[in-house]
């Protein structure tokens, strides 16, 4: 029997330095259509150039395109990094003439779209980086503020996945729930141009773990990832430790000389400092990949429970609420981790720079902490997304499920 099907029209918008992102986009589409096609009757479909494009003539090439491409979508994707891209004679780049295009038909009809704008913050190769293009960046991600536009920063394409993949939730969670509200039938249409099928395949039960199994593991991932910070906690306390007996120490040398201790004396102190950083530098360094590995695990089993509580919600809500109280403590977790990582690199930096061994030592370990940082970065924002698209399937507690 033929069912009733919504079309959400995703429009993608990008320089050409984002091409693995583009088509990572055009996989999780597919994916999720394989569900929200049959529990939502919810289908997205992406246009870009690449695929609705095609020869033609204009003022410029920006020109051809907005006349081919249709104005009428739900979604607006953009994406930028260091490249901004060639004037269009309207716009200092196509992205940038697309963005305004969705920025002024959202602020004439407030409705209309959805807008989604993601900055990526990962590091480039310097013999890869026009100056240039990058400072055209720098202005126009100032001003996404000025126009009220809050965008996402990521910094791997794994996590541009993730987060595309909640985020899109949420998107279709407020269309579909404005929509039923409101009784229109301004979503299901016939789409203008001949959009290429998706090619996929219905995954069968026993390809993809479910619901509970997805649960199990995330609760032996925060386990084994528990386990890990507890080390590097211990470590962190343990550095404290010789720190401040060696603080304690030299000032007790400085009382003692009245201010005169001998500078081989303050230089043995210092170093033993400098010694102990030194070693929980590369302790943590050592840590890392299990962690950086455990973090990941943890996220992306964040993002596939917030996107399969759709297909439970109606029959398991207790289970979603466990899951989402299991993420919201993971998340509280992660966010303390965080602080830890933030207020012991300060505390590193204001160390006096007596000697070269401290300054070395000062470096390595504040590297260290930064990799620490950005990783419980990168899994904290996956997980809190994940919490908020449940509870946008939940509701408040006590109170109705749904979509």
């Amino acid at each position: 029997m033929p069912r009733d099907e919504r079309v959400l029209v995703v429009f993608l918008a990008s320089p050409s330095d984002l091409e693995p992102e583009r088509s990572r986009l055009e996989e999780v589409i597919r994916e999720l259509n394989v569900t929200w096609t049959r529990t939502l009757g919810v289908r997205l479909e992406l246009v870009s150039w690449e695929t609705h494009g095609y020869p033609g003539v204009g003022a410029d090439p920006q020109d051809v395109l907005n006349r081919q491409l249709p104005n009428d979508y739900d979604i607006f994707i953009g994406l930028m990094w260091t490249k901004f891209g060639t004037p269009t004679g309207r716009a200092g780049s196509g992205t940038e003439e697309e963005f305004a295009r969705a920025l002024s038909r959202y602020q004439s009809e407030t409705d209309s779209l959805k807008i989604m704008f993601y900055l990526k913050d990962a590091p480039v190769s310097p013999s890869g980086l026009d100056v240039g293009q990058l400072k055209k960046v720098q202005q126009f991600r100032a001003s996404l503020g000025k126009e009220g536009v809050l965008y996402w920063p990521f910094l791997s394409i794994e996590d541009f996945e993730k987060l595309t993949r909640l985020h899109l939730a949420r998107q279709v969670q407020e269309l579909t729930g404005k929509q039923n509200a409101d009784h229109l039938n301004t979503i299901t249409r016939e789409v203008k141009l001949p959009l290429p099928p998706a090619v996929h395949s219905e995954p069968t039960e026993d390809e993809e773990p479910g619901y509970l199994d997805l649960l199990d593991a995330l609760e032996e991932a925060s386990s084994e990832l528990g386990q890990t910070m507890m080390r590097m906690t211990a470590e962190t306390d343990e550095l404290t430790r010789k720190t401040n007996e060696a603080t304690a120490e030299m000032n007790l040398a400085v009382r003692n000389s009245r201010g005169e201790i001998p500078r081989s004396e303050a230089r043995r102190l210092v170093n033993s400092v400098a010694g102990a950083m030194r070693q929980y530098a590369a302790r943590i360094k050592a840590d890392l990949p299990m962690f950086r590995e455990g973090t990941a695990r943890t996220a992306d089993l964040a993002a596939r429970i917030g996107l399969m509580t759709t297909d439970v919600i109606s029959t398991h809500e207790q289970q979603a609420r466990a899951a989402r109280n299991s993420l919201a403590g993971l998340s509280n977790v992660l966010s303390a981790a965080y602080d830890q990582a933030t207020i012991f690199k300060t505390n590193v930096r204001q160390l006096i720079r007596l000697t070269s061994e401290l300054n070395r030592a000062k470096r390595e370990t504040i590297e260290v902490l930064d990799e620490v940082s950005t990783t419980v970065m990168a899994a904290s924002r996956v997980i809190q997304e994940a919490v908020k698209t449940i509870d946008g399937m939940l509701g408040p507690p006590g109170g109705s499920s749904g979509a």
